[in-house]
C-alpha cells in the first residue's frame, strides 16, 4: 500500500511511468514493486482512480478490438516505446493477441518491431542496467559525448545523404501527425476553450475549428475597394462611401526602385527597411516605462502609454543633430554629404548611397521638410515659434474634399500662445521635448517618412464625410 501511494503521489505531479519506477527502485532497493505493476498503478491513478485497494474482480482481458481499444494501444505505444506485449496487456486489460493485431494491422508498426516488444537482447538488457545506475553527471557526459559523434558523422555527409535523411524523418513525422486523433480533443477540451492558449499542442490543428478559421480576405467594399474579411462590418473602411481618401501615388525614385526587390541594394533595403525609416524618421518614440531585460539586452518591455516626441528645430549648445534637426545641417554646398554622414552613424548596417538617395527625394517631395526649412529660413527671432496645427483645414479647398498639404499650407510662424493643445509647436533651439498628440493629422508623417514620402497629412477628427 505504501509504495502505491508514492505511485499516486507521482501521478499526481505529473511525473511519468518510466521516472516514477526510477525513483522507486532507488528508495525501495530490491523491495520495490515490478515495472509492469508500476506502469498499471500509475496508469490507473493517472486516469483519476483515489483508492489503493485492488480490485474484486478484475474479469478476464477483453480480446475485441474496438475503436476505444486500438485508441488506448496507441496512445499507450506513444508514451512507452520500451513497453512489453505482458505489460501492455496488464495495463491496459485488453489480450496480448488483440494487441498484436492492433499494432501490425491497425497502427502499421513493422513487423521486427512487434516482435521485439515483449523481448531484450542481453546487451540491451546490460545498458538498460547500466543507465539506470548513472549518476547525474555520467549521464550528462555520455549524452555530450553521443552528441560529439553523431556531429562528427554528419559532418561527413554530402547532400544526397542528408537529403534522404531529412525526408525520411519527414515521413516518419508525418505518418505520427495522421495517427494521433484530435477528436477527443475538440469534444471535450476545445469546446470549453478555458485555458485552451496555456495547454498548447502540436498535435492538435487549431486552424480547422471554426472560431478560428477567418477564411480568405476576400470580400470587397463596393464603394473604396477596400479587402476585408467576410465577417467584419461593411463600413469600417470607408463608412459605406461617406468618407473618400485619395489614391495613393506611387512612391518617385529610388524609392520605387528600392520597394521592387529586384537587384542587390533593393533586398537589402527591404531586409532593413525599420532601419531606413529610423533613418529619417522627425520623431523619436517614447514609453511612460521602459524595463530593460537582463537576458536580451536588445529587449525592453513597455508599461503604460506609447508615444512620439519631437524636439527643436536645431540642436542646443554641444549637441549633436538628431532626427528632424539633421533634415537643417549644412550649407546649400555641402548639407547633402554632411546630412548623410550623420545618419549612417546614427543608425548601423545601412548603405551611404541608399540613404543619400532617399534624402535627396525626401529633400524634393516632402512638403513638410520643405516647409520647415522655409519657416526656420524666415524666422524673424527666437521669440517666434513654428506651429503645426492638428486640424488645420488647407484654405481655398472644399470643405467636403480629403486633400493633401500643399506649400503654406503645414507650418505658421507665430508669436504668442496663438495655438491649439494638440498643435505642434517647435522651437528654434531648445531642451525640450514636446509630444505628438495621436490625433495629430501629420502623426504618421512625422514618424514615418517613407510611408508618407510627400509628407501627407493621416488621421485626424475633422476628416470630412459627404453625405
Amino acid at each position: 500500500m505504501e509504495q502505491r501511494a508514492v505511485i499516486k503521489f507521482n501521478a499526481k505531479l505529473g511525473r511519468s511511468a518510466s521516472e516514477t519506477y526510477i525513483s522507486m527502485k532507488q528508495v525501495y532497493g530490491t523491495l520495490w514493486l515490478s515495472k509492469s505493476n508500476v506502469f498499471i498503478w500509475h496508469k490507473r491513478f493517472s486516469d483519476g482512480r483515489n483508492t489503493l485497494e485492488d480490485d474484486k474482480h478484475t474479469g478476464r482481458p477483453s480480446s475485441s478490438k474496438t475503436p476505444e481499444s486500438i485508441e488506448k494501444v496507441r496512445e499507450f505505444v506513444a508514451n512507452n516505446r520500451s513497453a512489453s506485449l505482458g505489460m501492455m496487456a496488464e495495463v491496459l486489460h485488453i489480450n496480448k493477441e488483440t494487441i498484436r493485431t492492433i499494432l501490425h494491422g491497425d497502427l502499421g508498426m513493422p513487423s521486427h518491431r512487434r516482435s521485439n516488444l515483449s523481448q531484450r537482447s542481453n546487451s540491451s538488457r546490460v545498458q538498460h542496467a547500466y543507465r539506470l545506475r548513472e549518476t547525474r553527471g555520467q549521464n550528462i557526459r555520455r549524452l555530450r559525448e553521443q552528441s560529439a559523434r553523431q556531429a562528427a558523422v554528419r559532418s561527413l555527409e554530402t547532400p544526397d545523404p542528408i537529403h534522404s535523411r531529412l525526408q525520411a524523418h519527414s515521413e516518419i513525422y508525418s505518418s505520427t501527425r495522421r495517427n494521433t486523433s484530435t477528436n477527443n480533443f475538440f469534444s471535450s477540451v476545445w469546446s470549453s476553450m478555458e485555458n485552451a492558449g496555456f495547454n498548447y499542442s502540436v498535435a492538435v490543428e487549431y486552424f480547422k475549428h471554426p472560431l478560428i478559421s477567418l477564411g480568405m480576405m476576400d470580400t470587397t467594399c463596393r464603394f473604396c475597394g477596400a479587402l476585408r474579411w467576410k465577417d467584419e462590418s461593411s463600413g469600417m473602411c470607408c463608412s459605406n462611401g461617406k468618407v473618400r481618401l485619395p489614391l495613393i501615388d506611387l512612391p518617385p525614385e529610388p524609392l520605387r526602385s528600392l520597394l521592387s526587390g529586384e537587384n542587390s541594394d533593393s533586398v537589402h533595403f527591404l531586409r532593413n527597411i525599420r532601419k531606413y525609416n529610423s533613418c529619417f524618421q522627425m520623431t523619436s518614440f517614447g514609453a511612460e516605462n521602459q524595463t530593460h531585460s537582463v537576458t536580451f539586452p536588445t529587449t525592453f518591455s513597455i508599461q503604460g502609454q506609447v508615444y512620439h516626441r519631437i524636439g527643436s528645430l536645431m540642436p542646443s549648445e554641444n549637441q549633436r543633430s538628431r532626427f528632424l534637426q539633421i533634415y537643417f545641417m549644412g550649407n546649400d554646398d555641402d548639407d547633402d554629404d554632411i546630412q548623410t554622414d550623420r545618419r549612417c552613424q546614427q543608425i548601423q548596417g545601412v548603405r551611404r548611397n541608399i540613404v543619400q538617395g532617399l534624402q535627396r527625394m525626401l529633400h524634393q517631395h516632402n512638403l513638410l521638410v520643405q516647409q520647415f526649412k522655409t519657416a526656420l529660413e524666415n524666422l524673424p527671432s527666437d521669440a517666434y515659434r513654428i506651429v503645426v496645427n492638428a486640424d488645420r483645414t488647407p484654405p481655398g479647398q472644399h470643405p467636403r474634399r480629403y486633400n493633401a498639404p500643399t506649400a503654406n499650407e503645414v507650418a505658421v510662424v507665430l508669436a504668442g500662445n496663438q495655438f491649439g493643445s494638440r498643435d505642434i509647436v517647435l522651437h528654434q533651439r531648445d531642451n525640450l521635448l514636446q509630444h505628438v498628440s495621436d490625433t495629430h493629422r501629420f502623426y504618421d508623417a512625422l514618424q514615418y517618412p517613407l510611408i508618407f514620402w510627400k509628407g501627407q497629412e493621416g488621421y485626424s477628427f475633422h476628416i470630412p464625410q459627404i453625405d
